[in-house]
């Protein structure tokens, strides 16, 4: 560019925005290439001409006298071309510098870079942002006051033309929520990551969002401004708390269900600090209810389960715990509450049975029942312990007639005595081997070929005969046992599948189940891949079934652990999905491959409504975590080919086989044969 030293000269030449060199009367002296091709005149169409007489600049005098006397002028405008009539014009990015050294002719560079894609880039980011509920925001940490994109004006319910800076957020945020946001921030502020999720209120309508920022720090450290996203979540929200009344509610009585019931019985019985406390537990079961299904058929059955339901809630009082844990069986905790309470209650109900039920078209029906009464902590400080030591009472009161109420006593049952005798067996069955290892398969249920194996334990005594897990198992962890236990059948399945894969590679896993107990053990990790190794297999033979209480439990430590496990190679599932209380929120932080939907969903999904509406919902809410979904308990056909339609991708249930010991499992399934047919 002439007027210019040559090497300035070739770098603005060379720049694809239009550069102008002016005089101090705004006439053209010099422009580059880009910018005779952006506006289409010839560079000597320019030369000497002023430079109002191509292009409309608002306050173009303004703007030259302000170069003039020295200042950076850096401005937005938009430029108009004056020999095309109706021009629109463009947006530009407006620079214009005075060259130094030159008080006689002072000369001015103007630059004007195209800000037309950027416009319309940001435009189709506020479209974007807008469909996606997801708005920006920055603050200036100095000022304190803050920028929005339209998206978070909207969803935190702020005016565009509002000053923002912290107070004004604040007004905005739910009461209850002030006090954590506000300290996320100040966290945030001190090098902290912001993200939390919260609740706004717009219009007096409660809306959830999440919110992420990142500070940005100048080279000192000194925080200069917070650059961040907001995301509305309410239908995220709304969706978690459908699917989390599904699943732990019951959908007939609307009562809590006996997850729940656990979950509220644990808080109740060690409270806050772990100290167990003074709590009533009664446990319900009509006594001729089997005898009116079969007379009026499962729909009146239902209405009376609804009936009695509404009854008991009646008489149980505020603060009172009642749920229905079993088909026609119910449970009420009482916080606080000795025996004397508990006996009041257990006398108000059975008082209130005494009116009949009025059932269909009108006719009466009288219901009995038969309620088992213990108190914590005379009569046990575990949650099981406690509703079984109350279900021993019940079944007591039931054996001498029903319509009555029964005491635990420590003495009663044989059930009490044969847990004492399998406790003592036990230790010496898991320390000298008697335990054995049975497989059950897993069938893909799109081609009915075999998917993977469930190591399961087996125990049979020479005085008591076969024992069932569901016995031994908790026995197991109530003495200590359940490491020893999980380390044998863990080295036990690995070289089962180890022997099996020496014909030919096997294009699954082998699952063996982890309990809460051995997941909390610091070293589990470590050992488990010792143990698998030491048996001649590899980690990424063997499937971990983890189950949702253990998860819940500490889910900071448990997903440290499945990261453990998932580095060193370990595939992961969840077991018996619907029967713990896990938060939904928190199931993608875990490194899980499979989900496996508990049997009693279905094996009720065909006959309630309510498990069949859990089953499509937790399928989809794994699908979109992109986990495999495995159902349990599959016991007919028909539940295969309705999982199958809802998009189950496998299933492992009697329909396909029982647990059987390796040798019989590998000489029926491990050899070339066709599918099942579906």
């Amino acid at each position: 560019m002439q007027g210019l030293d040559a090497r300035t000269g070739a770098v603005l030449a060379a720049l694809p925005l239009p550069v102008l060199l002016l005089r101090a009367d705004g006439c053209v002296l010099e422009v580059n290439p880009a910018c005779a091709e952006r506006f289409g005149v010839a560079r000597e169409h320019w030369l000497g001409r002023a430079l109002a007489e191509h292009l409309e600049i608002p306050d173009l005098a303004g703007l030259l006298a302000a170069a003039l006397a020295g200042e950076a002028v850096d401005c937005e405008s938009r430029v108009h071309r004056v020999a095309v009539r109706k021009h629109v014009g463009f947006a530009v990015h407006l620079c214009l510098r005075r060259l130094p050294g030159e008080a006689d002719a002072p000369r001015l560079l103007l630059s004007l870079q195209d800000m037309t894609r950027e416009r319309h880039l940001e435009r189709i980011l506020m479209d974007a942002q807008a469909r996606a509920g997801v708005g920006s925001w920055h603050v200036d940490i100095l000022t304190g006051r803050s920028q929005l994109t339209p998206e978070a004006y909207r969803l935190y319910g702020i005016g565009e033309d509002e000053v923002v800076d912290l107070e004004r957020f604040l007004r905005c945020v739910h009461l209850e929520d002030k006090a954590h946001v506000l300290s996320c921030w100040n966290r945030a502020l001190a090098g902290a990551p912001y993200a939390l999720e919260h609740r706004v209120v717009v219009d007096g309508q409660e809306r959830w969002v999440e919110a992420r920022g990142l500070l940005e720090t100048d080279a000192n450290g000194r925080a200069l401004r917070m650059i961040g996203s907001v995301l509305d979540i309410t239908r995220h929200k709304q969706a978690e708390e459908d699917i989390r009344q599904l699943i732990h509610y019951d959908t007939l009585t609307r009562l809590p269900n006996r997850n729940m019931a656990a979950m509220q019985l644990e808080r109740l019985l060690h409270g806050d600090a772990g100290v167990p406390s003074e709590v009533g537990v009664l446990v319900l079961d009509l006594d001729r209810f089997k005898e009116l299904n079969d007379s009026l058929g499962q729909a009146i059955g239902d209405e009376a389960l609804v009936q009695v339901g509404a009854r008991l809630q009646a008489v149980a009082g505020g603060g009172t715990v009642l749920a229905r844990i079993g088909g026609d069986e119910f449970v009420a905790i009482l916080p606080g509450t000795g025996i004397e309470g508990a006996i009041a209650l257990a006398e108000r109900v059975l008082l209130s049975l005494e009116q009949p039920l009025q059932l269909g078209s009108g006719r009466l029906f009288y219901v009995r029942a038969s309620v088992g009464v213990a108190v914590s902590p005379e009569d046990g400080t575990e949650p099981a312990q406690l509703v079984q030591h109350a279900e021993t009472a019940m079944y007591e009161a039931k054996a001498t007639g029903g319509q009555r109420y029964g005491l635990y006593r420590r003495q009663m049952g044989a059930l009490l005595q044969r847990r004492i005798r399998l406790a003592t067996r036990l230790d010496v069955a898991v320390r000298s081997g008697q335990l054995a290892l049975h497989y059950q398969p897993k069938v893909d249920l799109a081609s009915g070929r075999l998917a993977g194996a469930e190591a399961l334990a087996r125990w049979y005594d020479l005085e008591l005969g076969w024992v069932n897990p569901a016995e031994f198992i908790p026995l197991a962890e109530e003495r200590g046992l359940i490491g020893t236990l999980g380390d044998w059948a863990l080295a036990q399945a690995a070289r089962d599948y180890r022997r099996w894969s020496r014909r030919r590679p096997l294009p699954w896993r082998v699952a063996v189940n982890v309990s809460a107990r051995q997941l909390v053990q610091g070293d589990f990790a470590e050992r488990a891949e010792a143990v698998v190794r030491a048996a001649g297999a590899v980690p990424g033979d063997i499937e971990l079934e983890l189950t949702e209480t253990a998860m819940a439990g500490d889910p900071q430590l448990a997903c440290a652990m499945s990261d453990r496990l998932a580095d060193a190679g370990f595939a992961l599932s969840l077991d018996d999905f619907g029967t713990g209380y896990s938060s939904l929120s928190q199931l993608h932080r875990f490194r899980l491959q499979k989900l496996k939907i508990d049997l009693e969903f279905v094996q009720g999904m065909l006959e309630r409504p309510g498990h069949q509406a859990i089953v499509r919902a937790v399928i989809g809410m794994a699908k979109a975590m992109d986990l495999v979904v495995v159902a349990e308990g599959i016991e007919t056909q028909a539940q295969a080919d309705c999982l199958r339609a809802l998009g189950c991708d496998l299933g492992q249930g009697w329909l396909y086989g029982r647990a059987v010991p390796a040798e019989e499992f590998a000489r029926e399934w491990l050899r070339e044969a066709p599918a099942l047919p579906l």
